[in-house]
């Protein structure tokens, strides 16, 4: 007898907000109450799949889909980066539907359990980041009713937090060891032992004979946005030559570990239609007490409004270099609103940022302080944009500094590019060499480093390798410092 499947994924905060004593025992208690519930009930006819996603200081894949709650938590640590681990869960669970449909199998009405110890930092209301999670989670769980949603706060923050993206849902408290027990047997039981359910056109509820359909329906009959979100996702599959998959990472450097202080870099990126790559990346200063923020609110804005601009205009023949510098000046904006809000000074924010396009036609960069750009034609390497030139030794021109624009570089290159990499002043040791007084790539660093993200199978697999690199040791020797390296792969040719 083939038993139905029940997928869970699990988010877990394991950033610096749970270093407290009662915090980590109830996070332990919730994980072995947890693993004690499913030997319990899997006699029941239903097979357990279960994931688990750290959020803190990265949103990291531990646990893919297993059968049983069997996992170490990391030390806590570093920011909460609640936002993307939602959507790196959204993602995952995307993919283990499409699984069961392959194999026809039915399954139970996929649970997401989030437990947040304090509110999260890569989400503040109002942000872009901001405002695409709650719709996903407004939209995709509450008005679909196709997944189950649970959100769970361990202080006021973290209550707080839940209100504000979705007010309609329950949100279920932690705050004594002694009562995890029942709240995993009367709340998550209840929850789990639920017959998937479908909304049909008329609004109606009812439960499907077999759920044998693929993540491309799964995610039209999500919400309006299915079709914009599927084919963001869609771009981002390996294993097309035409359709380029972007990927990144970041990691807090040791001097920042010691220090207690958050990861000051940021990226984002978007695949805009077939053959486009729009990436960013910022890296907060040392000096500025919230750059980490800064970097942030810059890097989402301005890919954000490159997107924006992109999508609302035909791509052939379009001026890039504007459409770089208005994202600059909107990134730049984004962050004097958002110092208003902190009741802050703009330079409390200040950070550096590189935004760039790569399409099948060429490439155009806008660099504002360190960090560089390097891509590949053929077996070429080369850098596309070096880190800018100071008057001083250790000098960086921040986006926030009131003679930006000067600054602010823009490099065009010609010709179709088969990848690029963008990265933080962290990564520089170990990407860049000189030669005759000049930069230029390693191709020890970035010849295998390609290579090999050409060939994995998921994006998540590139994003954990390239995560895994940047925590290796070989890097920190290199680099005390945080650092950032987003990928993006345009052609297979190589």
């Amino acid at each position: 007898m083939q038993h139905k499947r029940q997928p869970i994924v699990f988010i877990i905060d394991t950033s610096g907000s749970m270093r407290k004593r009662v915090k980590r025992e109830l996070i332990s208690a919730f994980v072995r109450e947890v693993g004690e519930l499913v030997s319990r009930t899997a006699a029941d006819g239903v097979a357990y799949d279960i994931a688990v996603i750290s959020s803190g200081p990265d949103a990291r894949l531990l646990s893919d889909f297993k059968s049983a709650m069997e996992l170490s938590l990391p030390i806590p640590g570093g920011p909460s980066p609640l936002g993307k681990a939602i959507d790196l869960a959204f993602r995952e669970l995307w993919l283990q539907l499409e699984l069961y449909g392959e194999r026809s199998l039915e399954y139970e009405q996929p649970l997401v359990v989030a437990v947040l110890g304090s509110k999260p930092t890569d989400l503040r209301v109002g942000d872009a980041i901001w405002h695409e999670t709650s719709l996903m989670v407004r939209e995709q769980v509450q008005g679909m009713n196709a997944v189950l949603f649970v959100p769970v706060a361990i202080d006021a923050p973290g209550q707080q937090f839940f209100a504000s993206l979705a007010p309609t849902l329950r949100i279920h408290t932690l705050s004594k060891v002694e009562g995890v027990g029942d709240f995993v047997d009367t709340v998550l039981a209840s929850n789990i032992s639920a017959l998937c359910r479908h909304v049909d056109g008329k609004g109606a509820s009812r439960v499907p004979e077999r759920s044998a359909f693929h993540r491309e329906e799964f995610l039209r009959g999500f919400s309006p946005r299915g079709d914009e979100i599927l084919s963001r996702y869609r771009s981002n599959t390996p294993g097309t030559s035409d359709v380029p998959v972007i990927m990144g990472g970041s990691s807090t450097g040791p001097s920042h570990v010691r220090r207690g202080t958050p990861c000051q870099d940021a990226y984002a990126y978007r695949a805009i239609g077939p053959g486009w790559v729009v990436i960013g990346v910022a890296d907060g200063l040392g000096s500025a007490l919230k750059s980490d923020t800064g970097a942030s609110v810059a890097v989402h804005a301005a890919v954000q409004n490159i997107q924006e601009t992109l999508q609302n205009n035909p791509l052939t023949g379009v001026d890039l270099p504007p459409i770089i510098r208005v994202a600059a000046s909107s990134a730049r904006e984004a962050i004097i609103a958002r110092a208003r809000e902190e009741m802050c000074e703009v330079q409390d924010l200040a950070c550096t940022l590189i935004l760039a396009i790569a399409h099948k036609d060429g490439t155009t960069i806008g660099h504002i302080g360190d960090g560089a750009v390097v891509i590949e034609v053929g077996s070429a390497l080369m850098v596309a944009s070096g880190p800018g030139e100071a008057e001083f030794v250790n000098e960086v021109i921040p986006i926030t500094s009131p003679g930006w624009k000067g600054a602010f570089k823009i490099t065009e290159e010609e010709g179709p590019v088969d990848s690029i990499a963008v990265f933080t002043d962290g990564c520089q040791r170990a990407a860049l060499k000189k030669v005759e007084g000049q930069l230029q790539p390693f191709g020890g660093f970035f010849t295998p480093l390609f290579g090999y993200l050409r060939s994995v199978s998921t994006r998540e697999e590139g994003e954990q390798e390239i995560h895994d690199l940047l925590l290796s040791r070989k890097m920190n020797d290199s680099s005390e410092d945080d650092k950032t390296l987003v990928i993006g792969i345009l052609r297979n040719g190589g």
